[in-house]
């Protein structure tokens, strides 16, 4: 669950600044919705809690570098609506990752991916229209 600390609003996209309950975690997610669908998250509210999920876009790399985390994969091929995620962990928090993004690697337990955003794609029951 995630409580919703911030948000910011730009003309037709914007920032959505989220608090994990279990691990005080804070992640800035971009949040597109709107853009793409009738169906989206502007019903959330700042300091209300919902149950989110949040899409790391980026790419996997084969070593270690100061520019990547090392993820765990907790499951492959997820479904969220008809598009495949990895679900994974960075320490003890949640995230997905298209599984496209797994071509020419093989996974492993341990990986070593370089996100450069966070994109929210589900909140409660409303999944990102992208999400086909």
């Amino acid at each position: 669950m995630y409580k919703i600390i911030k948000i910011r609003n730009y003309a037709a996209t914007r920032d959505i600044e989220l608090q994990n309950h279990n691990t005080n975690t804070i992640n800035l997610c971009f949040d597109d919705s709107a853009v793409v669908s009738y169906n989206n998250f502007d019903f959330i509210e700042e300091g209300t809690v919902y149950d989110c999920k949040m899409e790391l876009l980026g790419n996997f790399e084969h070593t270690k570098s100061d520019s990547n985390v090392i993820v765990t994969i907790l499951e492959s091929d997820v479904l969220i609506r008809n598009t495949k995620y990895l679900k994974v962990s960075i320490d003890s928090d949640i995230y997905y990752i298209l599984m496209s993004d797994t071509k020419n690697f093989t996974l492993t337990k341990y990986m070593y991916y370089h996100f450069t955003r966070i994109d929210l794609i589900q909140v409660d029951n409303v999944i990102h229209g992208d999400c086909i």
